[in-house]
């Protein structure tokens, strides 16, 4: 997508060549995912014209739609356009969910505000968080406090912090400062983990430190 004149003009839609491997390609895709969900978002609205041309996009890349971030905004895109607009709720609810991909987890934004810059794979709608007999597994560094801070105020409510999830029912809980670079950093491979988990039906979420936070006072 280029400006020109002050009008978006889409580029035409075309799927990574197969000649390079799986991961490579959906790393490439992800990240061409990532810069059209900031393009779209830059004047912060979302036309029904760019609404179509991102499924039109993520349906070229077929290949990724179990894979997150794709699988999210093709059934939030499709369910939106079900009647071929889109009305003003549903508008801003693909700005939040477009902007949860390209920009800040747990940020909305209005008409005029530009996107952020990090990506991260919060599950959408963010679940209800129980913490009793629960298990937690923490990423990232946290504005809560130090790791010590956190730990305490899981173990307080019932629940129990662990290195790594498994198949029982638990969160993975994604700090605030943690790495924008998700997918290459240490703190990556446990979202990755946890990714591999759900997909095998693991009762396993991962959610914000934001969210986690709010549910410390529910």
């Amino acid at each position: 997508m280029s400006t020109i004149g002050g009008s978006r003009i889409f580029r035409d839609v075309q799927a990574p060549p197969r000649s390079i491997t799986y991961s490579r390609r959906r790393e490439r895709a992800t990240d061409e995912l990532t810069g059209l969900c900031k393009g779209l978002l830059a004047d912060g609205i979302l036309q029904d014209s760019e609404a179509r041309f991102l499924i039109d996009w993520l349906r070229a890349h077929s290949e990724f739609a179990d894979e997150y971030p794709f699988n999210i905004l093709i059934a939030k895109i499709e369910d939106a356009l079900i009647h071929g607009v889109l009305d003003q709720d549903e508008e801003k609810d693909l700005i939040d969910l477009m902007l949860k991909v390209a920009g800040n987890p747990h940020a909305s934004i209005a008409p005029g505000e530009p996107a952020a810059s990090s990506s991260l794979p919060i599950d959408y709608p963010e679940p209800p968080v129980a913490f009793n007999g629960r298990i937690f597994v923490l990423t990232g560094v946290f504005d809560y406090g130090p790791r010590s801070l956190v730990v305490d105020a899981i173990e307080r409510r019932g629940g129990s912090v662990a290195t790594n999830l498994s198949q029982e029912p638990g969160f993975l809980v994604v700090g605030n400062l943690g790495s924008d670079d998700w997918m290459h950093s240490s703190f990556g491979r446990k979202i990755k983990e946890a990714i591999a988990l759900k997909k095998e039906g693991a009762p396993v979420s991962i959610i914000s430190e934001q969210h986690w936070r709010e549910a410390l006072s529910s």
